[in-house]
């Protein structure tokens, strides 16, 4: 009886050993599967963040871009203008060139003119 009486007791402390060590194999679980998922979670709010600053980027890339073509649409009209400009100075310059020629000559005959009529003037008196 003594000898069952031992076994008993040995297998209650094994028993008691073993409920032991499930117990802190429980525990270390348990706290595996919150560190997991407490990473889990940071993951998650990582990559949000990345995501929102990835979507960020990519609106102000939009926005460089559209401002870009807007500087360089309104590069391409000044330059026509400036063209334009250009091509209507060189015009004018030549009308003002024609014009002053032209101008020479008059003054050139009313000179002319006015030398006659004195000429006359002067033999009619």
């Amino acid at each position: 009886m003594a000898e069952l009486q031992g076994n008993v007791d040995e297998l209650t402390q094994s028993r008691d050993a073993l409920l032991k060590m499930v117990g802190q194999y429980k525990s270390m679980l348990s706290s595996l599967v919150a560190e997991k998922e407490k990473e889990n979670a940071t993951s998650d709010e990582k990559l949000r963040a990345v995501e929102m600053e990835r979507n960020q980027a990519l609106q102000d890339l939009a926005n460089v871009e559209a401002a870009f073509s807007d500087v360089h649409r309104k590069y391409e009209r000044t330059k026509q203008v400036v063209d334009t400009l250009r091509r209507n100075e060189e015009t004018l310059r030549g009308a003002v060139a024609d014009y002053e020629t032209k101008l020479q000559k008059q003054e050139q005959k009313m000179m002319e003119t006015t030398e006659t009529c004195r000429g006359e003037d002067s033999t009619s008196q």
